[in-house]
């Protein structure tokens, strides 16, 4: 493989033509107290006129170093602008993918009746459904896959399973029934938007309130699912599965979440909202503006 490397600066007195290793032994050479003899002084310039080849062979060398390195930071310079809009492309590209997934559900729920016609002994019948969103503890989770939920199971940090958990069943949009809630404003402490099926609104409430409602809300069916995986079809786990199985079963109405799964969940919430409003939209689900106070309200 051929060498490429430039080939190394020298440092020549100009006086003396004493040629140094490094530029802090010229740099000491020049300042020393019995300076270098004149270069008109005739013996030098003797010296120099013996010397001009290899002289100009080393200027021309010092000078093709020097180009090679301007050139080798001009091209590191240019690597880091490719880099930087690289990493400008890939968030652009995530932005893209999101609106195209917003814009598909927009698409998918614009006419929110579908009609099926079926011919059955030449009679025309039409059967007419509604996409509506699932009350609480009533989610969807057919679309699901034991592959994806020992998968979730699987995942060494506990609050990430969580997390992972919450968006396969809310934020997911092959189940938009599943998507009544969303982080709309995380620094806000009502920052959370979610259906209230009472009153056919979108409102606001506080953010770990919401949280916590509706991850309890998806335990109750999930773990009923796990436990079916895990003791029914007697599907084979592992140290970490069955540890994070048991913890999902302790998680199971608590009212004191862990901080750190609260802002996980909430980051992902706040990730997803756009999918979860697109869908409102096109249901025509209003938003109340004002914060409801669920304690208040008599469910039967």
């Amino acid at each position: 493989m051929a060498n490429n490397r430039p080939p190394p600066k020298t440092y020549i007195c100009n006086l003396c033509l004493f040629q140094f290793k490094d530029e802090s032994g010229l740099r000491k050479h020049k300042k020393r107290k019995n300076k270098c003899i004149s270069e008109d002084h005739p013996f030098v310039q003797k010296k120099l006129e013996e010397h001009k080849e290899e002289i100009e062979r080393l200027r021309a060398q010092n000078e093709q170093v020097q180009a090679e390195k301007d050139k080798a930071v001009e091209h590191a310079n240019k690597l880091l602008n490719m880099n930087d809009k690289i990493t400008g492309m890939d968030r652009t590209v995530n932005v893209i993918k999101e609106m195209v997934i917003e814009n598909n559900l927009a698409a998918a729920v614009a006419a929110p009746t579908y009609n099926l016609t079926q011919n059955n002994n030449n009679d025309n019948k039409s059967l007419n459904f509604n996409i509506q969103l699932a009350p609480k503890e009533k989610e969807r989770l057919d679309h699901i896959p034991t592959a994806q939920m020992l998968h979730i199971l699987n995942q060494k940090d506990f609050a990430r399973s969580v997390a992972d958990l919450v968006q396969a069943v809310s934020f997911n949009p092959k189940a938009p029934e599943n998507m009544t809630w969303c982080i709309n404003d995380k620094k806000s402490e009502n920052g959370a938007l979610e259906y209230n099926s009472e009153l056919n609104i979108i409102t606001r409430d506080d953010s770990s309130d919401v949280i916590t409602r509706n991850l309890q809300s998806i335990l109750f069916p999930v773990t009923d699912i796990l436990k079916e995986i895990v003791i029914v079809t007697k599907a084979k786990i592992n140290k970490q599965q069955n540890r994070n199985y048991t913890l999902y079963f302790n998680l199971l109405g608590a009212t004191d979440i862990k901080k750190e799964y609260i802002n996980i969940i909430k980051e992902r919430a706040f990730d997803k909202r756009g999918l979860c409003k697109a869908l409102w939209e096109h249901l025509q689900i209003g938003l109340e503006t004002k914060k409801i106070n669920f304690k208040s309200i008599i469910f039967d």
